[in-house]
Parts: C-alpha cells; sequence; structure tokens
C-alpha cells in the first residue's frame, strides 16, 4: 500500500509542477528541500513527511489533498507514464487544462476531422 501512496504522491507532484511551469531546482529552493528529495518523491521513490508536503503544496499555491488523493490527474498521469510520449502527453494535458470549454470543443472538433482525414 505504501508504494501505491508514493506513486500517487510523485505524479501528483509531477503534474502540478508541470503546471506551474517549475522545475525541481525552482521547486527545492523556493520549499528549502534538497532536491535529490525532490526527485525521490517525484520518481515515488519516498513519500514527503507532513511539513514538506505543506511546504510543497504553499509554493504550488495548492491545497495539500492535491498532492495526496488519487484523483483523475493522478489516473491521467498514469497513463502518461506509461506512455512513450509522455513529455508531448503532459504538455498537451496542461494547455488543455489553460483552455475554455468552447476552446476544448473546438480542438475537439478538430481532432474528429484530423481523424476522420486519415481514414
Amino acid at each position: 500500500m505504501d508504494k501505491i501512496y508514493r506513486e500517487n504522491f510523485g505524479r501528483n507532484l509531477k503534474y502540478y509542477m508541470a503546471y506551474r511551469d517549475m522545475s525541481r531546482k525552482q521547486l527545492s529552493e523556493k520549499t528549502k528541500i534538497h532536491i535529490s528529495s525532490i526527485r525521490d518523491y517525484v520518481n515515488g521513490v519516498c513519500y514527503a513527511r507532513a511539513d514538506k508536503l505543506e511546504r510543497i503544496a504553499n509554493a504550488l499555491d495548492i491545497p495539500t489533498y492535491k498532492l495526496t488523493e488519487y484523483s483523475d490527474i493522478t489516473k491521467t498521469m498514469k497513463i502518461i507514464d506509461d506512455s512513450e510520449d509522455n513529455k508531448l502527453l503532459l504538455e498537451i494535458m496542461i494547455r488543455l487544462s489553460k483552455t475554455s470549454k468552447k476552446e476544448k470543443e473546438y480542438i475537439l472538433k478538430t481532432m474528429d476531422m484530423i481523424s476522420t482525414n486519415q481514414k
């Protein structure tokens, strides 16, 4: 069970760091947590203690539970982690999360057109 929590935390952390366009080094500097610890958190090697979890959440400007809960983001990040195109998919997901519903609908229609033209 511990492994599941570590991996879940790592995926959420990776997503919110990318969403905030924050590197491991920047997060390390902002939280005063050693960069090797940040790396281990992102890779699901270990889980942050409560005080460090709070500092990370504050640095990312999110509630602490966003880093620990199993959510749709966690499910999506697992799919992305298992993909060979993971960096590209993460970038697409983050950009989509910042668009309006109308823009998302337009993108979906465009993707449908591309898909239809390729057949």
